[in-house]
């Protein structure tokens, strides 16, 4: 029992060497002292039973003076001690007004006090023992007294208030092991609310209102939240509001919290199950405690008693008084928290910013919103920034942009508040009709009022490169030229084609090749098969030679967007082997460097350093019509765009065959690799190789992500 101060104290003696003034007791004195504490819990007992029967009879119960009855809660074994552990509790206080001390070592009792071990509490084999609790004291006004006052103040009227009784309630913990809570009762005669009324105002000890008015690290011990049928632990709340945000339904989690509260009771009734059935095969017990206590000698079972108790269910009131919440309380408990996290996400939304904002309505989501089965909202509209984070989110009656001006203002007035740089760029899907309102909104979309520095990298020319770019438009030429590179047989050319694009309203092209560009090493020749005939006078004429050339399986064709050209010259007759082809796009993406494959533009920036100037792509490439023979088709400007493609393909596929060179031919641990999905074109994700084999396979590699480009 909890013993405490009184007569039975013995005078502190000296503290030990450790440092530790810890007061010893006489253990006669521990056992007399404990004896007269019984007995005042017996005779509280039969004031308890006498109330109970008033009670019956029609009588009030209730206590005299300050000191209120306490709650009756049932009947059983973890109700009775409950019951006993309380009065217990108000027997020391009246006795001595402390906290009760640990018998034997005068150390304060715990405010969590753990249920006594079922297996040595009883030489009886009885299941009561499994039924016991741990209990939770939330009496700071006790332990605490010193930081918490003798009592505390009512919430409306500010008087204090006044002792009534104790009272308890189940507590809901993250493990689901059968837990209850101790507290105080209040009640306040001085509130002329509490006056106006037929009863006077009754506070419970764990009412968040009183717990306002505690000391902040006193608060913090009680981690609870407070529902009408249980305290519910912060730690479950924060798995709920985690595994519901993640796509978990609130029934799974009720039936994952009903599986660990079951998991808990058949475990104990299957250690009570086990001692039953040691004590009627006589076998020696299990634990070694029993061997001592046991009056019948070491290694002999307790008895059995005369006639069994069955393990109590579940939810027996009067047994294991188990208890799991259902969906609807769970429901109910998400709501709050969520209502409670709403000002630190809005806060946190407020805080997002960004110079690239995306707008745009939904309508799939709205719809699911209904009032009496008619719509209350017509679309979500959600604006995002550049690293897909939300800068918000609003329901809308309507699409129309005069609704949207408060809620854009307001985010304008955000980046103002917070000192964060207005929007360069906005995409949506209604640009000319939102174009004019959203320059309101955001003034620094207004280009004239911006201005943007961006580096600026010099233009690629033919000089950087060393070429030398020579325009043929003959066949015989164009013959001679393709028989000499063909008959050295290069490993790789460049190449690059022209045409006019059918859309083309200035030019009307009729989309067939124009230009074929060949780079073989620092010579780059432009052949203008446009202007080339046959022997019927049809253009666009391709010369043996050069489509010897094109269709030769030996020499690599490079360039980006190869299979395109490929599809092109067909329409003129050249049928190219798609062995024979290097698309310098792909192997860009695969080396790592962009996620998709990406331009001539884009690679010449990042491998030579240096931009392409693409404004000449859509010229007319078939060339003036009325002109010698001795005097080229083609302006000299469009000459060097066209041979700058094919050797800058030429050049870029060199580098990256170099850099694939470098490359490793065996993994190794520590190495930075790129994760590609089955068909090589789709980057993954970056990682390092932390582990060659898996499981003794040696195809099986561990790696660490370090970043994912895919949901």
């Amino acid at each position: 029992g909890a013993g405490g101060g009184g007569a039975g104290r013995a005078p502190p003696r000296s503290p030990p060497q450790g440092g530790q003034n810890i007061p010893r007791r006489n253990v006669n004195d521990v056992l007399l002292e404990g004896r007269v504490i019984q007995q005042e819990v017996e005779k509280r007992e039969r004031d308890r039973a006498q109330r109970r029967q008033q009670q019956k009879r029609g009588g009030r119960p209730g206590g005299g003076g300050d000191e209120g009855a306490d709650e009756d809660m049932g009947r059983g074994a973890v109700h009775e001690y409950l019951t006993n552990l309380t009065e217990r509790i108000k027997i020391h206080w009246d006795r001595s007004n402390e906290w009760p001390t640990i018998p034997l070592l005068g150390r304060p009792l715990p405010f969590w006090v753990p249920p006594p071990d079922h297996r040595t509490a009883c030489l009886e084999l009885t299941p009561d023992n499994c039924y016991l609790p741990t209990v939770f004291f939330w009496l700071p006004w006790l332990w605490a007294r010193d930081q918490c006052g003798h009592a505390p103040s009512c919430p409306e009227c500010s008087k204090e208030l006044q002792h009534w009784g104790f009272t308890r309630k189940r507590v809901l913990t993250f493990d689901m092991t059968s837990t209850w809570c101790i507290s105080k009762r209040f009640i306040c005669h001085n509130c002329t609310s509490c006056q106006a009324g037929t009863s006077s105002r009754v506070w419970q000890g764990w009412d968040p209102k009183i717990r306002e008015g505690l000391p902040s690290g006193i608060q913090s011990i009680f981690a609870f939240h407070v529902e009408r049928k249980a305290l519910i632990d912060v730690r479950l709340t924060d798995e709920l509001t985690c595994l519901v945000l993640n796509r978990t339904s609130i029934a799974a989690y009720a039936s994952l919290l009903q599986e660990r509260a079951m998991r808990v009771y058949l475990s104990l009734e299957v250690d009570w199950k086990l001692r039953l059935f040691a004590a009627k095969s006589a076998r020696p017990p299990q634990h070694p405690f029993e061997d001592k206590v046991n009056a019948d000698g070491p290694g002999t079972p307790p008895p059995l008693p005369p006639q069994v108790v069955d393990f109590s269910d579940f939810g027996d009131e009067s047994g294991y008084c188990g208890w799991y919440p259902k969906q609807k309380m769970l429901q109910r408990l998400l709501r709050a928290e969520l209502e409670r996290l709403e000002k630190l996400w809005t806060r946190e939304i407020q805080m997002v910013g960004g110079q690239i904002l995306k707008g745009d309505h939904s309508r799939k989501t709205a719809k699911l919103i209904r009032l009496k089965g008619t719509r209350v909202f017509k679309a979500v509209y959600s604006l995002m920034n550049e690293y897909n984070q939300i800068c918000g989110i609003w329901f809308c009656t309507g699409e129309s942009t005069d609704e949207l001006r408060g809620v854009l203002g307001g985010v304008a007035e955000r980046y103002k508040m917070h000192g964060l740089a207005g929007p360069l760029l906005f995409y949506t899907d209604s640009c000319c009709k939102e174009r004019v309102f959203l320059k309101s909104v955001f003034r620094t979309l207004d280009r004239g009022g911006v201005r943007v520095v961006h580096p600026e990298l010099p233009v690629l020319d033919k000089s950087i490169l060393d070429l030398s770019i020579t325009y043929v438009r003959d066949k015989d030429t164009t013959d001679q030229i393709c028989a000499q590179i063909v008959s050295e047989t290069p490993e790789r050319v460049g190449l690059d084609i022209e045409y006019t694009n059918t859309a083309n309203v200035v030019y009307e092209g009729d989309g067939l090749t124009a230009t074929v560009q060949i780079a073989w090493g620092k010579k780059v020749y432009v052949f203008h098969i446009a202007r080339m005939h046959d022997t019927n006078g049809n253009r666009h004429f391709v010369p043996v030679k050069l489509k010897e050339l094109l269709e030769h399986p030996g020499i690599l064709k490079c360039g980006v967007g190869i299979a395109g050209d490929r599809t092109h010259l067909r329409k003129v007759g050249v049928s190219m082997p798609a062995a024979a082809l290097e698309d310098i796009g792909q192997v860009f993406t695969k080396l790592g460097y962009v996620d998709r494959a990406g331009g001539l533009n884009d690679m010449a920036k990042l491998l030579l350093g240096h931009k392409m100037v693409k404004t000449l792509a859509c010229s007319h490439w078939d060339g003036r019509p009325n002109a010698s023979s001795n005097v080229p088709l083609l302006s000299q400007e469009l000459i060097d765009y066209a041979g700058l493609d094919a050797g800058a393909s030429l050049h870029i596929a060199e580098k990256l065959q170099e850099i694939q060179d470098k490359l490793p031919t065996t993994f190794s641990v520590n190495d930075n690799v790129v994760l590609f999905d089955t068909s090589g074109t789709r980057r993954l994700a970056f990682g390092k190789i932390k582990k060659l084999e898996v499981r003794g396979k040696p195809n099986y590699f561990v790696i660490e992500m370090g970043r994912v480009f895919i949901k």
